[in-house]
C-alpha cells in the first residue's frame, strides 16, 4: 500500500521592503514643497506681467490734488511758497556767526531715479535774554521733482503769533508735511496754521501677505502717492549753563502701493552737525531690474 504524499508546497514569497515611515514622509513633503513652488513661481510670473512698469504707470494714472490730505489741525493759509520773515528784517541776510541755521532735507528715489529732493532752512537770533527770538525766517533751498511728478509741500505751525518776541522762548513747532503725487506740473509749498498736529499720522498701504504672488495687479487706481512728515520743536536757547538746540519728532512715510521699490531718506542738520537721519527702503526687483 503506497504511502500518500503531499502535494509540493510553493515556496513563500519573498517579503517586499519597506520604505521607513519618515523616509515616505519626507519623500512626500519634497513633492508637495516642488509643487507649491512651481505654483508660487507661474503665481508670481503672470502678477509681474499684468503689474506695469513703474514709469508706465506713473504716466499713465495722474493722481488728484484732492488726495493731499490736511495736516491734522490744519487752518488758515499763513503764506504761498517757502520765504516767510518774522520779527527785525531779514535774518538769512546777517553775517552766520550771529544766527542761528538749521536745514531740513527730504530724498525720495525709486532705483538711480532721484523722484524729489526739498530743502529747506530755517534761521533765527536771540535776543540778550538767549532764550527770545527777536527774528525768524524760512527760505527753500531745493525743490525738485522728476517731470512726471509734482510735490505739494506744507509747513505746519504751531503757535504762529509767538515765534518772535516777548513770548517766543521756546515756543512754536513744525511739521513739514510732503506729498508726492503721479502726474507732472509744478510743485507748490505754503505754511499754514495746525494747532494740534502730532506724530503717528501715517501709516503704509495695507499688504496682504500673498500679495506678491496674485496673478492680478494690485497698483491702485487713483494714481501713485507718497508722503513723507517730520515734526521739529523749535526749543533752541542759549543760556547761562549751556545751550539747547531745536527738538524733532519721529519721521514718517507712507505710499500707497506696496508694488514698488522706493528709498526714502529725512536729514535735519545745523551749521554744526547732523542732528537727525532716518532712511526706510525697499526694493523689490524682476528678471534683474528694479520694479
Amino acid at each position: 500500500m503506497e504511502t500518500p504524499t503531499s502535494p509540493i508546497e510553493p515556496p513563500a514569497p519573498t517579503p517586499r521592503a519597506r520604505l521607513p515611515r519618515g523616509v515616505l514622509v519626507l519623500i512626500v513633503a519634497v513633492l508637495v514643497v516642488g509643487l507649491l513652488g512651481a505654483a508660487v513661481a507661474t503665481c508670481t510670473q503672470v502678477h509681474a506681467l499684468s503689474t506695469p512698469d513703474f514709469w508706465s504707470y506713473v504716466r499713465a494714472r495722474r493722481a488728484d490734488d484732492a488726495l493731499v490730505r490736511p495736516i491734522r489741525g490744519e487752518g488758515r493759509v499763513l503764506a504761498r511758497g517757502g520765504e516767510l520773515a518774522l520779527g527785525a528784517g531779514d535774518v538769512f541776510e546777517r553775517p552766520e556767526e550771529e544766527r542761528e541755521h538749521e536745514t531740513v532735507e527730504i530724498v525720495l528715489k525709486h532705483g538711480d531715479d532721484q523722484l524729489l529732493r526739498f530743502r529747506h532752512a530755517l534761521a533765527y537770533v536771540f535776543g540778550d535774554d538767549g532764550a527770545t527770538r527777536t527774528a525768524l525766517g524760512f527760505r527753500t533751498e531745493e525743490l525738485s521733482a522728476h517731470p512726471d511728478l509734482r510735490a505739494r509741500v506744507r509747513i505746519g505751525v504751531e503757535g504762529f503769533e509767538r515765534l518772535v518776541g516777548p513770548d517766543s522762548a521756546r515756543a512754536g513747532s513744525l511739521t513739514y508735511d510732503v506729498t508726492l503725487l503721479a502726474g507732472g506740473g509744478e510743485s507748490t509749498i505754503e505754511f499754514v496754521d495746525a494747532q494740534d498736529h502730532g506724530d503717528g499720522e501715517l501709516e503704509d498701504a495695507p499688504r496682504n501677505a500673498l500679495d506678491p504672488v496674485l496673478p492680478w495687479s494690485t497698483v491702485p487706481e487713483e494714481g501713485f502717492v507718497h508722503r513723507v512728515r517730520q515734526r521739529l520743536y523749535l526749543s533752541a536757547a542759549r543760556m547761562e549753563t549751556g545751550s539747547q538746540s531745536i527738538g524733532f519728532g519721529a519721521s514718517e512715510h507712507t505710499v500707497n502701493t506696496p508694488e514698488y521699490s522706493y528709498d526714502v531718506e529725512v536729514v535735519v542738520g545745523s551749521k554744526r552737525s547732523v542732528q537727525h537721519r532716518w532712511h526706510k527702503n525697499t526694493t523689490l526687483t524682476w528678471n534683474g531690474a528694479t520694479k
